[in-house]
């Protein structure tokens, strides 16, 4: 990887023309899916693909972030906190751990284990989101972990 050092840190090298393009082209899609949905709700819309659309909105979401990620290892650790996020819920959904009993409904397609496949990259998005603020707060050790946990439970329950 290369670097340009400036005085206070290492910046990564701007990412490859093509990423550039595939992370505008996925975030015109999530635009128009998170538009769409917006207004669905504030006009009252039932829509019969709803489920399929949400699906699709987390697919693109995780994909953005995936696509922004600008090291190797980053990518790296972003996966293997979808596939943990992934497991976490099958846990739960399967024996009621760490959060209790609970099912997924099917409106969110497919699934694996009774959790819907989007769910990894959700919980990857949250804890990017979380690491994001993290950083730029400069927050460091167990505030750190504190803060993004607290932020990333604040999250999931909205």
């Amino acid at each position: 990887m290369s670097a340009q050092t400036t005085g206070a840190a290492v910046m990564p090298r701007a990412l490859p023309r093509w990423r550039r393009l595939a992370v505008w082209a996925t975030l015109a899609v999530f635009a128009a899916l998170w538009l769409g949905g917006v207004a669905s709700a504030w006009l009252g819309v039932q829509r019969n693909d709803a489920g399929q659309l949400a699906s699709l909105f987390l697919l693109t979401a995780g994909l953005v972030v995936l696509l922004g990620e600008r090291t190797g290892r980053g990518v790296l650790l972003l996966a293997c906190v979808a596939l943990l996020g992934f497991a976490v819920e099958a846990a739960g959904v399967r024996f009621g751990v760490p959060f209790g009993r609970y099912v997924y409904t099917d409106a969110l397609r497919p699934q694996i284990l009774g959790v819907p496949v989007v769910m990894g990259p959700a919980w990857m998005v949250l804890v990017a989101f979380a690491s994001d603020a993290v950083g730029g707060l400069r927050l460091r050790g167990r505030k750190a972990v504190l803060f993004a946990a607290l932020l990333t439970t604040a999250t999931d329950l909205v």
